[in-house]
């Protein structure tokens, strides 16, 4: 498999996209991690890119996790009170452009803003309009670019330093102002266990699950994790 420099294979399409429905791979109600405010968190399966040490290789593939109607998936996310907004990430959100377009639209109209984490750079979203156009319009902040391991840092909302926050609407929150000194990570429970969001490293999952075996607990690896370390 030949790979560019983004870690996307040459030649490779993702399969058709059904356009009322959207493969759901996990699903945080309240986040304080990823994005301005408090944001539901969207994680959807399937991903061509194949970025070293992916912090969600559960979902790579594109019959992973869940099949839900948009309609649904709006309903869960409305349900949760006081929401700012909402953050699509995955797998590639870009690979599901028409039900995520369909899903922003509707979540837009009730006041919540939308961010969407995307492999795909922002100039390459943009040479595609009518490919990536639909969900790119109704962004409102795109942090954009390929995981890249040897480039971490504790930077706001990001994996790695070559990632960039691009604020594309007015409804996008303002720049940031200095970048953080550690690392947002959150803890949470899911019908599935324990989730651990944000952008931890192999050695906080690790001392994590070593704090939580003296006390008795053991974490065991689900087929979509036990411990989620997402983005």
């Amino acid at each position: 498999m030949k790979l560019d420099e983004t870690f996307l294979p040459i030649d490779a399409t993702p399969p058709p996209p059904r356009a009322d429905v959207i493969q759901v791979g996990a699903f945080e109600p309240r986040s304080l991690v990823a994005g301005p405010g408090e944001r539901a968190v969207l994680w959807v399966a399937g991903c061509l890119r194949r970025c070293p040490s992916c912090m969600k290789p559960d979902l790579f593939a594109f019959d992973a996790g869940e099949t839900m109607s948009v309609q649904a998936v709006a309903q869960m996310i409305l349900r949760v009170p006081k929401l700012d907004g909402v953050t699509f990430s995955g797998g590639e959100p870009f690979e599901q452009v028409i039900p995520l377009a369909a899903l922003a639209k509707t979540l837009k109209a009730q006041g919540l803003s939308i961010l969407v984490y995307s492999g795909y750079r922002l100039d390459a979203l943009r040479r595609e309009p009518h490919r990536f156009g639909p969900l790119l319009d109704e962004t409102d902040i795109l942090i954009d670019g390929e995981y890249r391991r040897e480039l971490p840092g504790p930077l706001p909302w990001r994996g790695s330093a070559n990632q960039i926050v691009h604020h594309l609407t007015v409804h996008g929150a303002a720049p940031e102002s200095k970048p953080q000194l550690s690392r947002q990570i959150q803890i949470s429970l899911s019908d599935r266990g324990l989730r651990l969001s944000g952008f931890p490293n192999d050695e906080i999952e690790t001392a994590l699950a070593q704090r939580l075996r003296q006390r008795g607990i053991v974490l065991e690896k689900a087929p979509m994790r036990s411990v989620q370390c997402d983005g």
